[in-house]
Order: C-alpha cells, then sequence, then structure tokens
C-alpha cells in the first residue's frame, strides 16, 4: 500500500468514525428528549384520579360488562398496575412471579391488576383470542383490565413505547411510583415490601 492509499484510508476510517459518532450522539440527545417527555407525563398524569376500564372475561374472551374504577382503588392499601402485551415476551415472562406475588401479599393489603396497554391503541397485536391464550397458557388469575382510547391517550405516553410499564397507586388513586421494565420475582417482592412500608 502506497502513502497516498494509506492516506485515503485514515481519511476515509475518520470520516466513518465520525459519522458513527454523530449518529450515537444524536441517539442520546434524542433518547433525552424521549425521557424528558415520559418523566413529564409521569409527572402530570392524573387519569387514575377518575377512571373506568373493563375487565377482561377469561370465559367469553372479551370485555366483561363489568368495570374497575378509581374508588375500587380503597380495597387496597397498594394497587400494583401492570401494564402489558400478550406479544411482549419480557411482560409474559414475569407474569408467573406476578401470580404468585399477588396470592402471597394479598392479605397484606397489595393487590396485583394487569392492563392490558395498547388494547386499544394496536388491537391487531392485542387481540382478545391472543390474551386469552397467554392467561390460559400461564395460568394467571390476577384480575387482567382493558386499556381505552383515554388510556392509550393518557397514561401509554409514560411508557414511552418500553413494555412492560408498572403504575403503583395507593388506595386514594395517588401515583407512588412508575417502574419501566421487568423485574425478577425477588425484585418485585423488595419493591412491594417497599411500598407497603407504613401503610
Amino acid at each position: 500500500m502506497t502513502q497516498t492509499n494509506k492516506n485515503q484510508f485514515k481519511v476515509i476510517l475518520l470520516s466513518f468514525l465520525s459519522f458513527v459518532l454523530l449518529l450515537f450522539l444524536l441517539t442520546l440527545i434524542l433518547n433525552g428528549f424521549d425521557e424528558e417527555k415520559q418523566n413529564q407525563a409521569i409527572e402530570e398524569l392524573t387519569y387514575f384520579e377518575s377512571f373506568s376500564l373493563s375487565y377482561f372475561n377469561r370465559e367469553s374472551a372479551c370485555a366483561a360488562e363489568e368495570t374497575f374504577t378509581q374508588a375500587d382503588l380503597s380495597q387496597a392499601k397498594v394497587t400494583v398496575l401492570n401494564g402489558w402485551g400478550p406479544w411482549c415476551t419480557a411482560c409474559v415472562n414475569e407474569m408467573p412471579a406476578l401470580q404468585a406475588l399477588a396470592e402471597e401479599y394479598e392479605s397484606k393489603g397489595l393487590r396485583v391488576v394487569g392492563i392490558v396497554a395498547g388494547y386499544f391503541s394496536a388491537p391487531a397485536s392485542n387481540g382478545d383470542d391472543s390474551i386469552a391464550a397467554v392467561l390460559e397458557a400461564l395460568d394467571i388469575r390476577y384480575p387482567i383490565l382493558l386499556g381505552d382510547e383515554r388510556f392509550a391517550q393518557e397514561v401509554e405516553p409514560t411508557m414511552n413505547n418500553c413494555y412492560p410499564g408498572t403504575w403503583v397507586l395507593d388506595s386514594d388513586g395517588n401515583l407512588i411510583t412508575f417502574v419501566q421494565g421487568s423485574l425478577s420475582e425477588d425484585g418485585w417482592r423488595s419493591a412491594f415490601d417497599s411500598w407497603l412500608e407504613g401503610r
């Protein structure tokens, strides 16, 4: 390789590395904006002060007439609303742990409720038959709610398109915290204990 070829190679290599670095920085900046928007959406979230969502009817695999409302939150010290989708592997993988903990913590005043996020906004990937199949395969018995249009507009943005997402509420419907992503059974147990402390 001649000196000229070596210099050309260095220029091409440096140009390529500069381009990759620029893409990386742009990604960081854009993700920072997304995180900022997500944090703002969480801070401004008032949905749980007054809401009504249909239960999923497991027998007929469709929305039930019965609804879960803000008033139902008073039946537990802490309600863990786990947003999931039947297409989401991380969501489905953590459901057995949530089922086991739902049973363990019910007597302590903590309730686990699933919400099919995307039920309204992306119905093709969150169909009734898919939901029913997951619940049956994993023997999930905690209540499942179906996200509606208002949920899609006001609550789903707090997930920042990252599933699962979990909203933790006190008995008055105040948001205690939001958990992005999935946790192990031990991680959930530790979190449950901390949320119940002093309540």
